[in-house]
């Protein structure tokens, strides 16, 4: 629709042509006929340069409608990919609390056993049991999160939750976004700001606002209007020009000027706000990375220590130094560890996904939408019609 205005804009002004047949009752003196014909056209010069302001708007208004095709696919691109990512990890962290509830069980039936044989007491024998409860409870907590995750994917694919039930989820590489590069505010700022979608669409609504501006103030300079003409008057051939000027006083123009000018610094006042957002948003992404890599360096600290202690008790259980329950617990606590890696690469995994939406552009690296400068000296006949 905007493509088909920028040929309604770059359009000239119509071509009027009037014709007029007179009769007299009584012919004039020297006249040699009762009929009188006559032709003229009307030729409209627009001043001040409207044509070309109407075709920069309409060119502005065809960017700002790409861009926003684009922005909502990117939208729409970033809220599945971090939808499937949450449901990918949402899928593992009910998967953890299976096994930790499985290794809890087999913990508890440990510990009653020596509450039989009179190592233990009833208190650890039911703290061991509770904690199957809580962990059985965390199970059910993890399968409805893994749920919801599903339906939040279904919904970013616009598909029923059968469908998605149906495809088997597959995890991205942990935080390999995060740490693919060292991070700087700067050259990520910088990047978002080129390829953000929604930025392209905020400026190429100044430049829509730009364009206003410049109209309404060609709009202040009066058109021309030339009518070149023939005349048959009762035989007598005559030829004329008339002239015209209409809305001469523009004074009265000021008001649609100082609007304009309004809405131009309104707009700008737009780009700033999404330019700031973005910047906020790579600072956030960044500050996410970090500290989700910290976690991840501890958290793969204490599993390959809870391993180490798993290898030693059982080596003790295999020389008869200690029982099934102790390596039972090292088991347990390897359990716990790993999970708690697994937590913190599907943080990563978030991180990085959130970082990708930050960073904008699309998986094969060549933009979508077209440069803003570029796009102004296009030739609307070359362009193609495709979004």
């Amino acid at each position: 629709m905007a493509e088909a205005a920028e040929i309604t804009a770059g359009t000239p002004p119509d071509v009027s042509v009037s014709a007029e047949i007179s009769r007299v009752a009584r012919a004039d003196e020297g006249k040699s006929t009762l009929w009188s014909y006559s032709i003229a056209a009307g030729l409209l010069f627009e001043t001040g340069g409207k044509r070309t302001a109407r075709r920069a708007r309409a060119h502005a208004a065809t960017l700002q409608a790409r861009l926003q095709l684009e922005s909502a696919a990117w939208q729409l691109a970033s809220s599945a990919g971090q939808a499937a990512v949450r449901a990918s990890g949402a899928e593992e962290a009910a998967s953890d609390a299976e096994v930790e509830r499985s290794v809890l069980g087999e913990v508890a039936g440990l510990v009653r056993a020596r509450y039989l044989e009179g190592r233990v007491s009833l208190a650890d024998v039911a703290q061991s049991e509770q904690e199957v409860r809580t962990a059985s409870l965390r199970f059910a907590q993890a399968r409805r999160s893994r749920t919801e995750a599903r339906l939040e994917l279904a919904r970013a694919l616009a598909v029923p939750l059968r469908a998605v039930d149906s495809i088997a989820i597959v995890a991205p590489a942990g935080n390999a976004t995060c740490a693919a590069s060292p991070l700087r505010f700067d050259s990520l700022g910088a990047t978002a700001l080129r390829n953000r979608a929604d930025v392209g669409v905020a400026v190429a609504g100044y430049a829509l606002s730009e364009a206003d501006l410049r109209l309404e103030v060609a709009r202040q300079y009066p058109d021309l209007t030339i009518g070149p003409g023939l005349a048959w008057d009762q035989g007598v051939l005559r030829w004329l020009v008339s002239l015209g000027s209409p809305g001469i006083l523009r004074n009265v123009h000021r008001g649609p000027i100082a609007e304009a000018r309004a809405r131009r610094s309104l707009q700008a006042a737009r780009v700033e706000r999404v330019q700031d957002s973005v910047l906020v948003s790579a600072d956030s992404a960044i500050a996410a990375c970090q500290t989700v890599a910290r976690e991840l360096d501890a958290a793969s600290a204490a599993e390959r220590s809870a391993r180490e202690a798993l290898r030693l008790s059982d080596a003790a259980w295999q020389r008869g130094e200690t029982g099934r329950t102790e390596v039972a617990f090292a088991r347990l606590a390897l359990v716990r560890a790993t999970s708690a890696v697994h937590g913190a690469r599907r943080l990563g995994q978030q991180a990085s996904a959130a970082l990708e939406t930050v960073r904008g552009g699309w998986a094969d690296g060549s933009p979508r939408w077209p440069d803003l400068m570029s796009f102004r000296h296009a030739d609307p006949s070359t362009r193609s019609s495709a979004p």
